[in-house]
C-alpha cells in the first residue's frame, strides 16, 4: 500500500510539474508568435521602403540622363 501511495504522490507531482511546464511553454509560444508577427510587419515595411528607394533611384537616373541630353544639345559638360 505504501508503494502505491508513494507512486501516486510521484505521479501527482510529475503531472503538476508538466502542467506548469506546459503553461510556461504556452506563454513562450504566444510571445514567439507575437514576435513573428512583428517581424513580418517589419519585413513588409522594409520591402515598401526598398521599393520607394528603387523608384527614387530610377527617377534620379532619368533626371541625370535628361540633364546630360540637355547639356549635350547646348554644348556643355556635366
Amino acid at each position: 500500500m505504501e508503494f502505491i501511495l508513494d507512486t501516486l504522490a510521484r505521479l501527482t507531482a510529475t503531472t503538476s510539474q508538466l502542467a506548469e511546464s506546459n503553461a510556461s511553454d504556452r506563454a513562450r509560444l504566444v510571445r514567439l508568435e507575437e514576435s513573428f508577427v512583428v517581424l513580418l510587419e517589419l519585413a513588409g515595411r522594409h520591402e515598401e521602403r526598398l521599393d520607394q528607394n528603387d523608384r527614387r533611384a530610377a527617377r534620379l537616373e532619368e533626371s541625370i540622363a535628361e540633364l546630360r541630353r540637355f547639356t549635350e544639345r547646348s554644348g556643355g559638360d556635366v
